[in-house]
């Protein structure tokens, strides 16, 4: 199925907006780019998840729990 593109112009807002956007997302890309690369980082970013992955199962057992 094709997709239909809008016939409307779009604004000179709407313009300024996804250029923020794409500024932004590839600000955001960058970084995880570079995080990525970082050994040292990246171990924190996996012991964080680790304890975050953690603290979420316990909250989702109590939560399953009190029902």
């Amino acid at each position: 199925m094709s997709k239909k593109h809008s016939t409307v112009a779009a604004s000179p807002s709407m313009m300024r907006d996804r250029d923020y956007q794409a500024e932004d997302d590839h600000r955001t890309l960058t970084r995880a780019q570079e995080i990525a690369e970082d050994k040292g980082r990246m171990a924190g970013v996996r012991k964080h998840h680790q304890k975050m992955t953690k603290s979420l199962s316990k909250v989702g057992s109590m939560m399953k729990g009190g029902r």
